[in-house]
């Protein structure tokens, strides 16, 4: 969660990586989706461009906002406490925590597919950042 004014991010597993997809690439799936027939019976698996740590998110968010916001790393007894807290079933904070905390040492996989649909490149978690500055001011 962010702490007060988006100073802060704290959650579990700093080097979880991800491949995180910027909402456009999405998008831009879609259209080729709904207009024309290249995707007919597909399930394109859609990832951004690399693996990005937790960390290494909030580092990108603070240079885009340009502030300081820091990462700080908590327990996992902690963070499903909060999930609980927050109303989510205990069954998926107890699904979910286990499963990403594997994912630090067999991450997803990440792959072109955006490009291949689209011709152009998946966008970078920094241009998300960058897209979505004014979201953590």
């Amino acid at each position: 969660m962010y702490g007060t004014g988006g100073r802060f991010r704290r959650a579990p597993l700093a080097r979880l990586a991800r491949p995180l997809i910027h909402e456009a690439d999405i998008a831009a799936v879609a259209v080729q989706a709904l207009t024309t027939d290249a995707l007919l019976g597909a399930r394109p698996l859609l990832t951004g461009p690399e693996l990005i740590p937790q960390e290494q998110q909030v580092a990108l968010i603070s240079e885009a906002i340009r502030r300081p916001v820091r990462f700080e790393e908590i327990a996992l007894d902690e963070a499903a406490e909060q999930m609980k807290a927050a109303g989510y079933p205990a069954e998926l904070v107890e699904a979910v925590l286990p499963a990403q905390a594997e994912m630090i040492d067999n991450p997803e996989p990440v792959n072109d597919e955006v490009e291949r649909i689209t011709g152009t490149p998946a966008r970078s978690f920094q241009e998300w950042a960058v897209d979505h500055a004014a979201d953590f001011r």
